[in-house]
């Protein structure tokens, strides 16, 4: 499965209730208008997870084979340089 294609499947499911409800039960229903494989399918079904974020990092580490682990504390982005200082008055 491509990141791409990923990422279009779990954005769906932000703004479909039933298919994010389909996806945390383990129902194929989710999958519905995607273009994926059987074996995708299968292996996207034997992810058990209660939330989309969990869900999220075991298809992540499934397909491509990276363990995502979260930070214990969550990340200061103005301190990594993603959002820059506003000036100060």
């Amino acid at each position: 499965m491509s990141a791409r294609g990923l990422q279009t499947l779990l954005v769906s499911t932000l703004t479909d209730r039933g298919r994010k409800d389909a996806l945390l039960r383990g129902s194929a229903t989710a999958f519905d208008g995607f273009d994926l494989s059987d074996g995708e399918i299968a292996d996207l079904l034997s992810i058990r997870a209660d939330t989309l974020e969990d869900f999220a990092l075991h298809a992540h580490a499934l397909f491509y084979g990276e363990d995502l682990l979260l930070e214990e504390e969550p990340l200061d982005i103005r301190r990594a340089g993603a959002v820059p200082e506003r000036a100060s008055a």
